[in-house]
């Protein structure tokens, strides 16, 4: 290119564009959000469970839920609070539950969120393992009370799910009064089943390998008893059917016969069946797991559904079998914002206790005042402490509030289990039934309810 037109293409690329002939600029993409990059995905919508957990209703209702059990472990003291010489028994579940509790505190005051969670959890193992009877005569109001409290909380949290609007506590705990024989038969019926299981078990054992043959009387307690059931489950599942009771009362003979067997005659038949009794315990402690680890998803079947207590049971063992590693994968995501959540309510919390304490006695003088700051960090009367009479109801009343606050700590974590348990039904039911999580049960409508949003893709905004 010769030097002049050279000159004369620079000079034409320096100069200015004239006025409206300026290319118009390229537009710039938004960048995506987290919404953007997450939907379809069902996982991120468990991240909304810690922010559902610290509603002031949800921790309120799981505040009153905790003093009640409080007060349920009370109830055998009645009972059993001494022993036939008169010394107390020590490990009775009251003081369990207070032992428990005090432990599970003093563990989130040095940061161990993961110990103090295994001490709460250990609890309800612990007490079935020292009083077998006693924890089953306790099993169906403390079903009561965890299925009403409970489900008016995770009733919230899916209808916040649906609706995309929050549902008051009362209407919530009234629709959870509505449906306490369900919440109650969900919670409770799985473990009496698995009971009534290893029940029959012993008696079988009991009946062909050691006993006397029993009389007619027996044999008619256990044709009763069988038909008694099948008469039960039916009326639970409203579908009474006259073949079901007959096959129980046909099993019921078949039992009633055995237990009229000599010795000689029982024994070897007993032998022989032991492989039906080792499966039986097999299948129930099946059943067990499975429950236990769908516990949380129990009471928020019954509240999205608004079914039965069989059909909910049903429900949650059959995500469990489906798709266990999902369920494994969405626990620990669950399980690790919970570890976050209570870990810093418990830091806030259990620090404020000691902040206050030592700021409201910080300009007092006088003796026993490091005696009321200890009441007041530990809700506890220290040991050896010195108190005049009213420093000793001022301390009581300090220690009071300051019980208040670290059962404040226990509320947001069973707030949290119930807020995370309702969307996890949600989540495992969109994974193994395809059903939209915002799909609710309304009973004040004639169809199911859900959502009524737009999508994010039609309108650009969050």
């Amino acid at each position: 290119m010769a030097p002049g037109v050279r000159i004369a293409v620079s000079l034409f690329l320096l100069a200015p564009y004239p006025r409206g002939m300026s290319p118009a600029p390229s537009p710039r993409l938004p960048l995506p959000s987290f919404h953007d990059l997450t939907r379809g995905l069902v996982w991120p919508g468990l991240l909304r469970a810690g922010g559902m957990a610290l509603r002031p209703a949800h921790v309120g209702l799981a505040f009153f839920l905790v003093v009640l059990l409080i007060l349920l472990s009370r109830v055998p003291d009645l009972w059993m609070s001494t022993a036939s010489d008169g010394t107390p028994i020590l490990n009775r579940p009251s003081v369990q539950v207070d032992r428990a509790l005090g432990e599970a505190v003093g563990a989130l005051r040095e940061a161990r969120v993961g110990a103090a969670a295994r001490k709460l959890i250990a609890l309800p193992g612990e007490l079935v393992r020292a009083h077998p009877l006693v924890m089953a005569i306790m099993l169906v109001p403390l079903a009561m009370l965890w299925g009403v409290f409970g489900g008016a909380i995770a009733r919230s949290a899916q209808w916040q799910v649906a609706r995309g609007e929050r549902m008051g506590w009362t209407d919530a705990f009234g629709f959870a009064l509505a449906k306490m024989v369900s919440l109650t038969a969900a919670l409770a019926g799985p473990f009496l089943f698995v009971g009534a299981v290893f029940g029959l078990v012993a008696l079988a054992g009991r009946f062909f390998f050691a006993r006397q043959p029993a009389d007619w009387m027996a044999g008619a307690i256990v044709v009763a008893a069988a038909v008694g059931i099948a008469i039960l489950q039916g009326a639970l599942s409203k579908r009474v059917r006259a073949g079901r009771i007959i096959a129980a009362a046909v099993i019921g003979v078949v039992i009633a016969g055995v237990l009229v067997l000599p010795q000689a005659w029982a024994g070897p038949i007993g032998g022989g069946a032991y492989g039906l009794l080792l499966i039986a315990t097999i299948g129930a402690l099946l059943l067990l797991a499975m429950t236990v680890v769908g516990l949380p998803m129990l009471s928020a079947s019954v509240m999205a559904e608004g079914n039965d207590a069989i059909e909910a049971v049903q429900r949650v063992w059959a995500y469990v079998v489906h798709s266990p590693l999902r369920l494994v994968a969405y626990l620990i995501v669950l399980g690790l914002q919970g570890a976050i959540l209570v870990g810093v309510v418990g830091v806030l919390v259990l620090g404020g206790l000691e902040v206050c304490a030592h700021l409201a006695t910080a300009l007092a003088k006088g003796s026993g005042i490091g005696d009321l700051r200890q009441f007041a960090m530990f809700g506890e009367r220290p040991m050896a402490a010195n108190l005049d009479g009213w420093q000793e109801t001022t301390g009581k009343l300090m220690g009071w509030w300051a019980k208040v606050a670290m059962l404040m700590v226990v509320a947001v974590i069973v707030s949290f289990v119930h807020a995370g348990g309702a969307l996890l039904y949600l989540a495992m039911r969109r994974v193994c039934d395809g059903q939209d999580q915002t799909d609710v049960w309304d009973p004040r409508a004639s169809t199911r309810v859900g959502a009524a949003r737009i999508d994010d893709s039609e309108t650009g905004e969050e």
